[in-house]
């Protein structure tokens, strides 16, 4: 149902400009560290950059690796997050190219736009191949964007097949190839593999964007009321995300009320809330390009009903039981069968449709996964979820956890998800 412009009128009315007295909204509340900036370490210095680029070269051995940022595109740039995390260059169509021997790096070049005050001048300052730019970056060589094609072919007639990452070079090989059968070697997977242990950092930069994320939760929670609508809760979250200088959103929204609650990946939010829902926000901000996902069910009346406590305590119980799982050498398959054999025992196994969890890092959807071994470093979600279509009734939790030396530490754990706790929360930021 799409909103009136009277009814939308009227419901923008209905929220309150400020939280109700005493409502110790976030970021204010107890709860909630400081999330802002200046106080995460940057974690792409070009130290930190050159080491990975290392890191990556011992991996592939010998060869060449080709990689762009990605095209511009309407609305603010991100760099493709890949190329970011071995440049922390954020300028549209750059490329850089590793020539790789033995493990080492022999030589890399940084591809830029060539100087053009006409484009400055509407658009801003960008780096330029030149002095500065190697040492803004810590790039041993740059050159003008356009040479990146000569370049390339003339590594490509030793090396055939680069490894390649980014849809501007893969387009150039298949273009050259045309017919034939000369076929790059995706770089993507060999780039997470490397990526998936986060440095630290890389796991401040994380969790200031689930902070972010959090501290945004809580200020939907107030929005998610009877006559409001799923889009106002959504707005809520995004803008919260904004205010506290994370990029926006890492994945589409989903606000999903009463029967879009059952809905995995719903994203239009388009309905209005009811009494008597339940409304499963699942949504994470992206901070200095790494990703945060949290998950938080409530009932828009305040209070569940005895079938919805039901559904909610048991994806409650696999939650905790298979984030116990998560230590150096577990995997998420692991996990995956714990939170299985709770939701099983409860009656409910039938209605868990989907993997317990993931990888999180420079992607919402990361390494690792299935069976990889987790280690010390490594942020992942554990997020068990019941979705009863028939009842119109969807639970679903998420947090994020980063792996330690001897098990693993939530980083979510300051929004409420145990039941109890949770209702208290939405209670006491709602006024009520």
């Amino acid at each position: 149902m799409n909103p009136t412009p009277i009814a939308l009128a009227l419901c923008l009315l209905a929220l309150p400009d400020t939280p109700p007295p005493g409502s110790g909204l976030a970021p204010d509340h107890a709860f909630f560290g400081p999330a802002t900036p200046s106080e995460v370490p940057n974690p792409n210095t070009p130290q930190a950059c050159a080491a990975r680029r290392a890191r990556v070269a011992s991996e592939i051995g010998t060869g060449v690796l080709a990689i762009a940022a990605g095209g511009d595109v309407e609305g603010r740039f991100q760099a493709d997050a890949l190329f970011h995390w071995l440049t922390g260059v954020s300028t549209p169509d750059t490329v850089l190219l590793l020539e790789i021997a033995e493990g080492a790096i022999t030589r890399e070049r940084l591809y830029l736009p060539e100087r053009d005050p006409g484009f400055e001048r509407w658009n801003g300052a960008r780096p330029a191949p030149g002095a500065d730019s190697e040492a803004r970056f810590g790039i041993a060589e740059t050159a003008p964007l356009g040479q990146w094609r000569d370049d390339l072919g003339v590594l490509l007639e030793e090396e055939d097949r680069p490894y390649v990452h980014g849809e501007l070079i893969q387009d150039h090989l298949i273009e050259l190839a045309g017919e034939g059968d000369r076929l790059q070697r995706p770089a993507s997977r060999l780039l997470r593999k490397v990526a998936a242990v986060r440095e630290l950092p890389e796991q401040a930069a994380i969790h200031a964007a689930v902070d972010m994320t959090q501290q945004a939760l809580a200020e939907a929670f107030r929005v998610v009321r009877p006559g409001n609508w799923e889009f106002q809760a959504e707005a809520a979250i995004e803008g919260g995300y904004r205010s506290r200088g994370a990029f926006g959103p890492s994945f589409p929204s989903i606000v999903g009320s009463g029967p879009n609650s059952c809905y995995l990946h719903y994203r239009s939010n388009e309905r209005q809330f009811q009494a008597g829902d339940l409304v499963v926000m699942d949504v994470g901000a992206r901070y200095a390009n790494y990703c945060a996902d949290v998950t938080r069910t409530i009932p828009v009346s305040g209070t569940f009903t005895e079938r919805q406590r039901e559904v909610y305590d048991a994806v409650w119980a696999a939650s905790i039981a298979s984030a116990a799982t998560l230590k150096p050498g577990s995997s998420m398959n692991e996990a995956h069968r714990t939170a299985k054999a709770v939701l099983d025992e409860r009656g409910f196994g039938s209605y868990f449709i989907h993997s317990v969890g993931h990888g999180l890092g420079l992607y919402v959807h990361d390494d690792p996964g299935g069976r990889k071994a987790l280690e010390p470093g490594m942020v992942v979600t554990i997020e068990p979820g019941v979705y009863i279509a028939d009842e119109e009734l969807g639970v679903r939790i998420e947090n994020d956890w980063l792996i330690t030396e001897d098990g693993a530490v939530c980083l979510s754990d300051e929004l409420p998800s145990d039941p109890d706790a949770l209702l208290a929360f939405l209670a006491e930021v709602r006024g009520e």
